[in-house]
């Protein structure tokens, strides 16, 4: 039994290292995540949490990772949390924004 925990626990390791939203680049904006916790069940917890108390989660969201963060698969969506970043969002010229310039120029 306690060699069944312990393969469980290594395999949920495994499969965070794999499959983790973090991204290379540091100037990207940070992803939702949970240690330890695969990206997709990352992206189901946001959902519930949204759900469940938008306005709460938001600002947890902006006081933890800034103005602007990701949420994994099954959302696959960029939040600009700031004004001042939903602003910019709204001028944007074209219609594929740049979410570094974002991050990086209201941090």
């Amino acid at each position: 039994m306690l060699g069944l925990l312990l393969i469980a626990v290594i395999a949920v390791i495994i499969t965070q290292a794999l499959t983790s939203t973090r991204h290379s680049n540091s100037l990207a904006p940070p992803s939702f995540n949970i240690p330890f916790v695969p990206a997709f069940l990352c992206g189901i917890i946001a959902i519930t949490r949204l759900g469940a108390d938008e306005d709460g989660f938001l600002q947890s969201l902006r006081k933890q990772y800034g103005p602007v963060v990701y949420l994994p698969w099954p959302m696959s969506q960029y939040l600009a949390l700031d004004a001042a970043c939903i602003e910019q969002v709204y001028r944007a010229p074209s219609k594929i924004l740049s979410f570094v310039s974002l991050s990086v120029s209201t941090s």
